[in-house]
């Protein structure tokens, strides 16, 4: 073997270990990617104590690596969950119901919040009672979500068929400005609009308080994977959930600017009255019992209003550690 082919070879065999050296690197950080919790919201002001959590480390105490990830509505966040892009998900009620009743491997970890949504309509549009509603175009946030379902059941419990009004799927931030124009005679939202309405002398037909009393709005899903593969990391969301949550009701009282501050700016539309929209609805933390019965008391409405098929068993429905 001459000097030139024994380095030849030497140099093939550490091109070779360095080429290995950098593809176990790579391997190693996708590991370390593994080990971040995707978690999917929606932009309103209801998932406050994600954003507080976040912005005040929370999650960083506890050692989690989080990826946040922003949806339009609840049924793209499920759709995101049951493909296993996301592994927890603050959403609405109804569209968590949605999935769960379809079958996906998907369980209501903790109660969010409760009521903060309602009906507005616009200046001139001469609506003062749901009678009137008959013939306008309301603009919603689209099927699966809760705003439709609670304009589902405020249209049936008046004897008003949906087939009498006009329904228009909008974007949450698109349908203010449509009823302020007037492509709209009413809008199904949420918070912080509703605060927004009555600040500029626009009529808030019902809200959800009076519809359906301590309903509950958003909740915390888990994949079934992520709860059965990372319980620990789950418990610790939860804890992490309930002390920002505490964190929020107890500055709500006397320092309601510290959570506003704290939220994102695509989610505070209006600083000046963000607090008040934080004000307007309860923030709640775990599963209980209380919690529980109410959202089989929804499940229920939205299976006798065929929004969903069938009754879903408590143990399919919630995952607690």
């Amino acid at each position: 073997m001459t000097n030139k082919f024994k380095l030849c070879l030497v140099l093939l065999f550490t091109s070779l270990l360095l080429m290995s050296t950098v593809s176990a690197g790579f391997e190693f950080n996708g590991a370390d990617d593994s080990d971040t919790v995707k978690i999917g919201y929606i932009p309103t002001d209801h998932e406050a104590a994600l954003f507080v959590a976040d912005a005040k480390g929370m999650y960083k105490d506890k050692d989690i690596k989080i990826d946040l990830i922003k949806y339009n509505n609840g049924v793209e966040l499920m759709d995101a969950m049951s493909k296993g892009e996301i592994d927890v998900g603050y959403v609405g009620v109804a569209p968590a119901l949605s999935a769960i009743s379809k079958g996906e491997n998907v369980k209501i970890i903790s109660s969010v919040q409760q009521e903060g949504s309602g009906i507005i309509v616009s200046k001139d549009s001469q609506i003062k009672d749901v009678s009137d509603l008959k013939g306008k175009k309301i603009a919603s946030l689209g099927d699966g979500s809760i705003q439709n379902v609670l304009l589902s059941y405020y249209l049936h419990e008046n004897g008003i068929s949906q087939s009498d009004v006009t329904i228009e799927n909008m974007k949450a931030t698109d349908m203010y400005s449509s009823l302020k124009d007037g492509k709209v005679d009413a809008i199904v939202t949420y918070q912080p609009y509703i605060t927004m309405a009555k600040n500029d002398g626009y009529d808030v037909l019902e809200e959800s308080s009076d519809l359906l009393p301590n309903h509950p709005c958003c909740v915390i899903v888990a994949s079934d994977d992520f709860t059965q593969n990372h319980a620990d990391e789950a418990k610790e969301i939860l804890e992490v959930h309930k002390q920002a949550t505490n964190y929020i009701n107890d500055n709500l009282k006397n320092n309601p600017d510290e959570i506003v501050k704290l939220l994102p700016s695509d989610v505070v539309v209006d600083e000046s009255l963000e607090a008040d929209s934080l004000k307007s609805f309860p923030f709640t933390s775990g599963l209980s019992t209380n919690f529980k019965k109410d959202v089989k008391t929804f499940q229920e409405f939205e299976s006798s209003m065929g929004i969903i098929d069938g009754d879903v068993p408590e143990d399919k429905l919630f995952w607690e550690p």
